[in-house]
């Protein structure tokens, strides 16, 4: 594959992950810089930086700004300058990323999120969603080492049947 030529020396350098090569290849060569700087600064693992990269070129393409521009919120900035490790701002940025890509799956995703959390499960109890919500039911986890342990969950779990529910209907 023929990249731009600031594009492979990033590739060379190790700097930026081939898969994100293949998405930034497409930007314009201000978006392209702005963006592998961006990259390198936060350094996320190959998967995550390809898929920071393809969110950042799709709201790009949806909104018709640039990405530089997208780089340059205040909320990007605020997470990059503050003290947290780079695993965490990785994270932080993926996520508010996500949020200006998919706006309303990751609202329902905080929708469903508060809800759970105010079943106020045990520790040993989790309860998931389907992936991008593509489905119509819950999954529930219990790990016990008692059957009177699994007995006890059950029932307190079905004493929170109205907030499960309304779970359900969000769904």
């Amino acid at each position: 594959m023929n990249f731009p030529p600031d594009l492979q020396k990033n590739l060379d350098a190790g700097e930026i992950s081939y898969g994100s090569c293949l998405v930034v290849r497409f930007l314009e060569k201000n978006d392209r810089a702005a963006l592998c700087g961006f990259l390198k600064t936060l350094r996320p693992g190959a998967n995550r930086m390809k898929e920071i990269a393809e969110n950042l070129l799709e709201i790009s393409k949806r909104d018709g700004i640039p990405v530089k521009s997208i780089l340059e919120k205040k909320e990007i900035r605020e997470i990059i300058l503050s003290k947290a490790g780079r695993k965490q701002k990785t994270e932080q940025v993926r996520k508010f990323i996500k949020h200006l890509r998919y706006p309303l799956l990751t609202k329902k995703e905080q929708e469903i999120n508060s809800k759970i959390f105010s079943l106020k499960l045990p520790k040993n109890v989790k309860l998931k969603y389907p992936e991008n919500f593509e489905g119509d039911h819950l999954c529930l986890e219990i790990k016990f080492r008692k059957s009177a342990e699994l007995k006890t969950l059950i029932n307190e779990i079905a004493g929170k049947k109205k907030t499960l529910d309304e779970l359900l209907k969000l769904l």
